[in-house]
């Protein structure tokens, strides 16, 4: 027993320490990606190019200048359509690992996404950098350019997230004042059992059949396309509490445990009854 706690808690401590790597390379990353639509806003595109990690494949094969040219390019664009002063805001850093081609991030790299943003309107960026140095290797837009959206789609959905959490705490404290019989896996249902998912962002609402949302509700608040209520059909705690409220569970009371021992002992004596008859049918006579 102890040396399975001491492998659980070294497996939490790498993993721990894995998280905080990647938070700090995360941050360092959003510095490093911010700096760089700053000066490509300003036309600072020789800075910029400082930020690229021009040792990658991906750029071994032009020249400098056709570097430059593709940068500047993009900063131009950038600058129409936001001006200098637009703002920018952090969304995510992940790493995928799939099966399918292209999906999949590079080893020793992480996908960056950003927002950039004024008063009308916002683009995603994605960038791909390079974990060691942090420097940029790859740049892309997602989805193009939308119109910016206000937050009350998303605000909206604190209203259910705060009611499905009611929900669900009631029905914890209902089962753990009850005397019924295992109780944990009450609690599992309840935590778990959260489906469909409807989805309220900035961009609008969703339901999703996908997934089931632990605990209930969750959000997220990153940019207008990060920025997410998810809130769970509390499925698991309406039945426990139907079940409850019918006196459908079993109990620890002594009267409940020995009826269900008798229940348990007339099916015993049913299903040796049903042998018995079928091994003396396989004795007697067919009769014309």
């Amino acid at each position: 027993m102890k040396k399975l706690v001491s492998v659980c808690a070294g497996v939490v401590l790498l993993l721990a320490i894995s998280s905080c790597n990647f938070i700090s390379n995360s941050s360092k990353f959003n510095d490093t990606n911010k700096e760089f639509i700053a000066k490509l806003l300003h036309g600072k595109y020789d800075d910029a190019l400082k930020d690229l990690d021009l040792s990658n494949e991906t750029y071994k094969d032009q020249s400098r200048d056709v570097t430059r040219d593709k940068v500047a390019n993009f900063g131009k664009l950038l600058e129409e359509n936001f001006g200098k002063n637009a703002q920018t805001q952090f969304l995510s850093a992940v790493k995928t690992k799939s099966t399918k081609d292209g999906e999949s991030t590079e080893p020793n790299t992480t996908r960056v996404q950003l927002e950039i943003y004024d008063d009308e309107k916002f683009l995603v960026i994605q960038f791909t950098n390079n974990d060691v140095t942090g420097k940029i290797i790859g740049v892309t837009t997602i989805g193009g350019l939308k119109k910016k959206p206000g937050m009350f789609t998303f605000w909206l959905g604190l209203i259910p997230a705060l009611v499905v959490w009611g929900i669900l705490i009631y029905a914890i404290v209902q089962v753990k004042r009850s005397n019924i019989r295992r109780k944990w896996l009450k609690y599992l249902m309840i935590l778990v059992l959260n489906y469909p998912v409807i989805v309220f962002s900035a961009l609008g609402i969703q339901l999703n059949f996908s997934r089931f949302q632990i605990i209930g509700a969750g959000f997220t608040v990153f940019g207008f396309s990060g920025s997410v209520f998810e809130v769970g059909l509390p499925l698991g705690a309406l039945y426990v509490l139907w079940k409850l409220k019918n006196g459908l569970y079993r109990t620890n009371d002594p009267e409940s445990v020995i009826e269900a021992q008798n229940q348990d002992a007339d099916k015993d004596v049913t299903a040796e009854t049903e042998e018995n008859n079928e091994e003396h049918q396989g004795f007697m006579p067919k009769q014309d």
